[in-house]
């Protein structure tokens, strides 16, 4: 026989992977190159004074592009000369959740950066033991379950012959506007709940006669 189940279990998010955009707008492509990543040593300063180690900061993406000249209100650009728009993306790891608002407050107000995304998640080892949790909780059901379902076949579920897992986790994420990013970052609201580990389970079960 053979029957599925699922476990959870919940818990406070211990890790937060954070994304700053750091942008410009420059009127020739190597200037461009040049101011943007100049931002980088001041986010680094920035974080470090908060507690951020150096080898939880990582630039992740850079990208330069050209508009020509004209008008461009619908795209939110009003140069009329050609002009070329440019981010640089820098991850950042925080494990001391309690210090999340000043990390970000140092990195909007201090770095002139803006805030991307926010991920509250779990650190690798805190995930495992989740994990590991959730999978007993589901065993658990599943041999409810097949015990439910060979009853009236007048059978006994016996030991298990095979088990398949199936791990879900998701991070909770918050993806803002840069402005509304900005105002939750100075006002220092930002949190969040506990976050569910899901797993779920196929176990086939030998039957046996009574």
């Amino acid at each position: 026989m053979t029957t599925t189940a699922v476990g959870r279990t919940t818990a406070p998010p211990d890790e937060v992977d954070l994304r700053f955009v750091a942008r410009a707008v420059e009127p020739d492509v190597t200037t461009a190159r040049r101011e943007v990543p100049n931002r980088s040593p001041a986010l680094r300063e920035e974080l470090g004074a908060v507690g951020v180690p150096d080898d939880r900061i990582r630039p992740s993406q850079f990208r330069i592009r050209q508009v020509p000249p004209g008008p461009y209100e619908a795209i939110g650009f009003r140069f009329r000369d050609a002009t070329v728009p440019s981010d640089r993306t820098v991850a950042v790891v925080v494990f001391d959740l309690d210090r999340l608002d000043d990390v970000l407050s140092a990195a909007v107000d201090g770095a002139g950066v803006e805030i991307d995304e926010v991920a509250f998640t779990f650190r690798t080892a805190t995930r495992r033991d989740l994990q590991r949790k959730a999978i007993a909780d589901a065993v658990v059901t599943a041999r409810k379950n097949a015990t439910a379902a060979a009853a009236p076949e007048d059978v006994t579920v016996g030991s298990v012959r095979s088990m398949v897992t199936d791990h879900v986790s998701r991070p909770r994420r918050l993806r803002a506007g840069r402005a509304v990013a900005m105002d939750t970052a100075e006002s220092g609201s930002l949190e969040s709940g506990p976050i569910e580990v899901s797993v779920g389970v196929e176990v086939e079960y030998r039957l046996e006669e009574p």
